[in-house]
């Protein structure tokens, strides 16, 4: 009741241009707060700046498609930090949601997205590319995908083109500590690295290649 109440008085807040919200680790199930919060994202639409963390917390599939859905109204945002942590995720459609949203925010300049034991698969990976390719004024990049179940070899190359493509990158993260990429993953990954001219900041994490 308390996260739920916590969220339902940011419908107060449609001024608000910086957001930073956790849930934290919790042992009931924690529906009614995520709903409640996308309802508030909704009419967030000045938003600059929002961190969602939802490390360890118990939510459904349909209230995770509830919070990315509500993203796509806030399209002037710069940054977007969102840390799904242990969540577990069972399919494709959430990060549908969220591809979606991602390709209508044309300002955003840092985007930081963390799974790690939520299986990802090829078709996430594309969609999230192509949501990726125009967003010029990209400087920060972290994904962190744990547990990612990648077969087709095309899937990294079609993600290393999108990152060519990010011509302000300077702080770009790849977390795939459980993934199996292959030599070629690995190598599309490296050839898009020299063409990557603004790049400060490198952090690359291999687990089963």
């Amino acid at each position: 009741m308390g996260l739920k109440s916590l969220c339902m008085c940011l419908k107060e807040k449609p001024k608000l241009k910086n957001l930073a919200i956790g849930f934290g680790q919790t042992q009931q199930n924690n529906d009614d707060g995520v709903v409640a919060l996308a309802e508030a994202l909704n009419n967030m639409t000045k938003l600059s700046s929002l961190h969602i963390s939802l490390e360890d917390t118990q939510i459904s599939q349909h209230s995770m498609i509830d919070i990315f859905k509500s993203l796509i109204n806030i399209r002037n945002l710069e940054i977007l930090k969102l840390n799904f942590g242990k969540t577990q995720i069972k399919d494709d459609l959430p990060f549908e949601a969220l591809a979606n949203s991602l390709a209508t925010m044309n300002n955003l300049k840092e985007l930081s997205v963390e799974v790690f034991e939520t299986n990802i698969s090829d078709h996430v990976v594309k969609n999230l590319s192509r949501s990726l390719g125009d967003k010029q004024k990209l400087r920060l990049l972290e994904l962190g995908f744990g547990k990612s179940i990648l077969q087709d070899p095309t899937t990294m190359k079609e993600f290393s083109l999108t990152i060519t493509r990010l011509d302000q990158l300077e702080k770009f993260s790849l977390v795939l500590y459980k993934t199996k990429l292959g030599d070629d993953g690995i190598t599309d990954i490296c050839d898009s690295l020299g063409v990557m001219k603004q790049l400060e900041h490198l952090t690359l994490t291999f687990g089963k290649t």
